[in-house]
Order: structure tokens, then C-alpha cells, then sequence
């Protein structure tokens, strides 16, 4: 049975969702779907960095393969459903995680990084090189509003984009959620704390790690699936390293809290909105503003939040500085 505090979570989001689609202007929504997207990449990384304790740069690699599977089978084969879009962009992100995995957790730590990164590095080339598919760095055009079908209607309007792109992250956080209180879960936060000691009790520790990654590569490809089909465009933009950069950001400006990502991603988006309105140097000051929230390290704060709120639990506190799940 759902928990009290899970039901309220779901109300107060579905009342937000509602007061949002129907109080905004169409590029109010517009930039709020964005944020949705945004929120939803940073929470399919959540999975990975703060259950998993794997902090990848693969996740750009997802996002935009996600994005160019719609693009191109609307473009190529005239296939219009988003249902059928979102389940092929899934699979083909599933299984391009499959194959990046099984290479990348053979290595640990930098070295893990670096070769995420560089698997990222080599779609994006590919995505620029295969004009015939991608349409390079022109991206693919013509990519048309899908049909909702067996629902009545395409996905035209900003009402309805941002809907879905809001059903699409709570649907997310919700999937992140079931797997943070599952024995899945558990056992991954075993690994995160101490692989050494989850191995010597048994538990197959790489297959964990590479389910964890498959699931965080599929999370990603729905979002960028959904902003191909809200921009009607696919380009390699999507798959650019800094996604991968950002993403990773959101999840440390999340504080190491379950739901922190998808508001930290929703904030980000907002914050970058308002800053290119009010000044011509916006990326510096957002990189300012970055540079001072990493310097307070949003994960201790709220750990050291924690402890003063709830003095007597006598839980056992993770160290400063890790990313710490409570739900």
C-alpha cells in the first residue's frame, strides 16, 4: 500500500501540473516542458550517482539516441505514434546502455568517467558522420506532432506537450523511487558502500551495476524523445558532452535527496530562463552561481539538516560529502 507521504507527494504534483497548464502562456509552457525534460534526465542520473555510487558522463549518449530514434522513425518510415515512439527510443537506448556498459564497468573512478565520456564522445561523432541517417549536423527536419492514438489527437499544443512531459518525470521519479525501496535497490546501495563485501556475500555485483545502468540509459531516452517531438527537431546538440555535464550537476544541486534532481533540474532550466533575459552575460553568471554551489557542497548541508532535524533517530550517517538517498 502506497505511503501517506507518497500520496500527498502525488496529489501536491498532479494539483502543480494543473494550476501550470492552465495558468501559463504558451512559452511559459514551453520553457516548463523543457524543465520537465531537464528534470527527468537529471533523475534517470540519480540512479546511477546517488544509489549506485557510479557517477557516468553517458548519459547525453541516451538522451540524444533517444531523440534521434523518434526523429528518425518519423522521418524515415513516417511512423507518427508517440506511444511507439517512446517504446522504440527506450529499446534502442536500452540496448546502446547494454553495450556501453559492458566495456565501462570493467573500469572504476576517473577511468570510468573518462570512458563514458569518450563513449559519448564517439556517438556524437557518429551521429555528425552519418548524414544519410542523422542528417548530420544539419539534424533531422521534419519531424511532425504525434498522434496520441488510441487517445484522440496529436501532440500539438504547448498544453498537451508539457502535460506529457509532466506525466513523463513523475512517471520517472516514481520508477526511481520503486527501485530505491527494492531488494534491486538495497543490494545496489550495498555495492555503492562496499562492493568488496556485497561480492563476499554472493551477490553478483557487476550484473547489478549493469542493470543499474541500462535502467538510467532507458530513463534517459524518454525525455529526449519527448524534446524531439516538442522542438520537431533532432540534432547532435543532444548529444553533446555538456548534457552529460549538466545532468551531473543536477544530481549534485540535488543534494542527495530522492526527489532533489527533478527540482534541481526545473530550477536550472528557470534560472538559465531568467538570467539570458536580464543580461547579455548570462553564462558567466551562471557559472558563477555553479562554481558557489558546488564550493557549499549541497550534500553536506543537507546531511548536517538532517541530523540537527532529527537528533534522536540514531541512524547510522553516511560520510561528508557522499550522496546519501532518503527518501
Amino acid at each position: 500500500m502506497p505511503s501517506r507521504p507518497l500520496v500527498i507527494g502525488i496529489v501536491l504534483a498532479v494539483v502543480a501540473i494543473a494550476l501550470v497548464r492552465n495558468g501559463s502562456s504558451g512559452y511559459a509552457l514551453s520553457v516548463w516542458s523543457l524543465a520537465m525534460v531537464t528534470g527527468g534526465l537529471g533523475m534517470s542520473l540519480s540512479l546511477l550517482v546517488t544509489h549506485a555510487g557510479m557517477p557516468s558522463l553517458a548519459q547525453a549518449a541516451f538522451y540524444g539516441t533517444g531523440g534521434y530514434a523518434v526523429g528518425v522513425l518519423a522521418v524515415r518510415t513516417s511512423q507518427d505514434n508517440l506511444w511507439v515512439g517512446l517504446l522504440v527510443a527506450a529499446v534502442v537506448a536500452g540496448v546502446l546502455a547494454l553495450a556501453l556498459g559492458a566495456v565501462s564497468l570493467r573500469t572504476r573512478g576517473i577511468y570510468f568517467q573518462i570512458i563514458t565520456l569518450s563513449f559519448t564522445a564517439m556517438i556524437w561523432g557518429l551521429a555528425v558522420k552519418w548524414r544519410s541517417l542523422t542528417g548530420g549536423d544539419d539534424g533531422l527536419v521534419g519531424i511532425y506532432p504525434p498522434s496520441l492514438s488510441p487517445l484522440p489527437g496529436y501532440l500539438v499544443s504547448p498544453q498537451d506537450v508539457f502535460l506529457c512531459s509532466a506525466i513523463a518525470l513523475l512517471v520517472i521519479c516514481l520508477l526511481v523511487r520503486t527501485v530505491r525501496h527494492s531488494t534491486f535497490g538495497h543490494v545496489l546501495v550495498g555495492i555503492r558502500d562496499s562492493e568488496s563485501r556485497m561480492a563476499a556475500l554472493g551477490y553478483r555485483t557487476t550484473a547489478y551495476r549493469l542493470g543499474a545502468f541500462v535502467i538510467a540509459g532507458v530513463l534517459a531516452a524518454i525525455p529526449g524523445a519527448l524534446l524531439t517531438y516538442q522542438l520537431q527537431f533532432s540534432s547532435p546538440a543532444q548529444l553533446n558532452f555538456v548534457v552529460s555535464i549538466q545532468a551531473l550537476l543536477v544530481v549534485v544541486l540535488g543534494a542527495g535527496t530522492l526527489m532533489g534532481p527533478a527540482l534541481a533540474g526545473i530550477g536550472v532550466v528557470w534560472l538559465q530562463e531568467l538570467l539570458q533575459r536580464h543580461t547579455s552575460h548570462w553564462l558567466l553568471v551562471l557559472g558563477g552561481i555553479y562554481i558557489a554551489v558546488a564550493l557549499l557542497n549541497p550534500p553536506v548541508l543537507a546531511q548536517r539538516v538532517r541530523r540537527r532535524l532529527a537528533p534522536s533517530r540514531g541512524r547510522h550517517d553516511a560520510p561528508e560529502g557522499s550522496l546519501e538517498v532518503v527518501s
